[in-house]
């Protein structure tokens, strides 16, 4: 299996608890994706003068500034990955390299970050 498809695929084996949760947060995270993805209630405003109406107004998207730092300080910097023999962690490197991690892994968690949590299933 592809570890991308491993790190943003589905659970399987959902049970009914799993579902109310998802149902109870379902509106919190569509709301924090529109925030991290640059939208928000608060990005229009109305504008003065005669004509009135609304425009929106300029941000620094900074929710996904936020999420890329806390993404670089948890990952990139000094994370090392340790195996209690040679062959295994010649092994799990290699499986690392393959698929990607090292590129991918820091998109994933930025997700995480902006959406809530997060889990790898291992």
């Amino acid at each position: 299996m592809e570890l991308k498809n491993f790190l943003f695929s589905r659970a399987f084996g959902k049970t009914q608890r799993d579902t109310a949760l998802s149902a109870f947060y379902a509106g919190d995270i569509a709301r924090w994706s529109d925030i991290y993805n640059g939208g928000g209630d608060w990005r229009w405003t109305r504008r003065g003068g005669l004509n009135g109406g609304t425009r929106k107004v300029a941000a620094l998207n900074a929710a996904k500034a936020l999420c890329a730092e806390l993404t670089r300080l948890c990952f990139t910097e000094g994370t090392q990955i340790v195996s209690p023999d040679s062959e295994t962690e010649r092994f799990l490197r290699q499986v690392l390299a393959d698929n990607g991690f090292e590129e991918r892994f820091p998109d994933f968690l930025e997700k995480v970050f902006a959406l809530g949590g997060g889990a790898v299933r291992v």
